[in-house]
């Protein structure tokens, strides 16, 4: 048994194994010259071939591939090989479409132009965005919009007063009634017994000074402050029946 494991064991050279010596590199790497053939990628060369030699209009290439496959260096190594005759072509801008986000806008520019563009306009956002919000701060502009404001004010009063002289002659007066945190305009109506004012001081005819008779309902669309009579102290049996669409409440 002895003898035949002395007859095969094996010395350390035969145990390791050493490459041919043709062909290894004696020193550094800094003598090799890089490579100019583009390695393993021969359908997308081909692909790429086939797409610069489209001369019409509308075809484009998209190349994809997992990061660090060379594909920034492949492309720009056949742009650069693949020499066409005649002037740069300009450079286009795709830009936001205000009116149709899907949809940019192309904006076409002389060669080399398309990034100067582009930088301009980001510097140009960057500087509205500190001057936007202290124009609207200045004093300037608070007193244009104060004027204006005061100005449209003016002129809705008198439009209401000339509208509140007409319906008053018809038995109904203006009345403001609140609408969550707004109010808004609304007519109410003014019931009068006779011309005597019997109700009250004679001569005189107030909204306060009568009830209508029972017989007699009004049918309004109102919140629901006033389906509740509570609108500057509107009395409850002025109201006898009430549509309310904005409260969501049922006749009252």
């Amino acid at each position: 048994m002895s003898d035949l494991r002395q007859k095969l064991k094996l010395s350390w050279q035969e145990l390791s194994w050493l490459g041919p010596s043709d062909g290894l590199i004696s020193g550094t790497t800094a003598s090799i010259s890089a490579q100019s053939e583009i390695i393993g990628q021969e359908r997308a060369v081909k692909a790429i071939n086939l797409g610069l030699a489209m001369k019409s209009h509308g075809y484009n290439i998209f190349a994809s591939g997992i990061n660090g496959t060379g594909r920034t260096v492949t492309v720009t190594k056949l742009l650069e090989e693949f020499n066409l005759g005649g002037p740069i072509p300009d450079d286009q801008c795709y830009v936001h479409n205000f009116r149709n986000v899907d949809q940019p806008r192309l904006i076409t520019v002389p060669a080399g132009q398309g990034a100067i563009f582009r930088n301009q306009v980001s510097d140009l956002v960057n500087s509205l965005k500190k001057k936007i919000p202290a124009i609207f701060e200045s004093e300037e502009f608070q007193a244009a919009r104060n004027e204006i404001v005061n100005r449209h004010m003016g002129a809705q009063k008198a439009l209401f007063k000339n509208f509140e002289s007409k319906v008053s002659g018809q038995n109904f007066m203006m009345v403001q009634v609140q609408v969550g945190p707004f109010t808004r305009p609304d007519l109410a109506p003014v019931s009068r017994s006779d011309e005597s004012g019997s109700f009250g001081q004679p001569g005189s005819h107030t909204w306060r000074d009568s009830v209508p008779k029972p017989k007699r309902h009004l049918e309004v669309e109102s919140p629901s402050a006033l389906c509740r009579g509570k609108c500057h102290g509107l009395p409850p049996k002025w109201v006898s029946k009430v549509n309310c669409h904005s409260s969501g409440q049922g006749p009252t």
